[in-house]
């Protein structure tokens, strides 16, 4: 019932403090006699993170009878370092050790993935009222973190269901075509084209068996805005 070596700890002074927040029945402590689980919404343990982030552009303002301009942002995480996950108002319960969650994903209540290395590189041309921008955006793969699922269930060249390792997830790009034309009476119009590649999200022991934090479920999106300013 209680963190430790045995399946039942009840009485033990260490889990003292977690003991009390269940409720038995009259034939006392026991994982059959729970009557009641007393819970409490409490802050996250500490995080420190620590990175380096990186931006290049350089302008052509005399490109083709228009400008060009060229960049990559990018960002590498070092670490992401969160405490220990303990009980509230007992801190020698430890449910979780800490861990550094760079580079990782896992999976409790929710799915998250810290990738390390995250980037954009774009490049755009205006010529007068019309600017055009394609831009590639890239996030590096995750490694499971411990405890979570570390490998899943796939159908092999048999028929036969058989456990595959998670491993690394993949890379994920990302491929964006936009055009905005400036048009009179205060008006813009943009078109874009979103996942030109149509590029599914990287396969993950998620929910929904992929990085939804990484990637893009919808595929390849075509979206046209028209803005009026008065």
């Amino acid at each position: 019932m209680f963190p430790g070596g045995s399946a039942v700890n009840c009485n033990a002074g260490p889990f003292a403090a977690l003991q009390a927040r269940f409720t038995f029945t009259n034939a006392g402590c026991g994982a059959a006699n729970v009557l009641r689980i007393s819970q409490f919404a409490v802050n996250g343990p500490s995080t420190t993170t620590s990175g380096i982030d990186l931006r290049l552009q350089y302008n052509w303002p005399q490109f083709v009878g228009g400008s060009l301009t060229a960049g990559l942002d990018a960002t590498y995480l070092l670490d992401y370092k969160r405490g220990a996950f303990t009980l509230n108002g007992a801190p020698n319960i430890v449910f979780a050790p800490p861990e550094d969650r760079a580079g990782l994903h896992d999976l409790v209540v929710a799915f998250f993935s810290y990738p390390q290395l995250k980037g954009n590189i774009f490049a755009g041309y205006s010529h007068g009222d019309l600017t055009v921008r394609l831009q590639t955006r890239y996030t590096e793969g995750t490694s499971p973190a411990a405890g979570t699922p570390a490998t899943r269930w796939v159908v092999d060249a048999s028929g036969n269901y058989v456990q595959q390792p998670v491993g690394k997830t993949a890379d994920f790009w990302q491929h964006d075509f936009i055009v905005r034309l400036v048009l009179p009476w205060n008006t813009d119009l943009t078109a874009s084209v979103q996942n030109i590649a149509n590029t599914d999200p990287p396969d993950a022991p998620s929910q929904y068996n992929y990085d939804y934090t990484k990637g893009n479920p919808l595929g390849r999106v075509y979206e046209l805005d028209f803005k009026k300013r008065f």
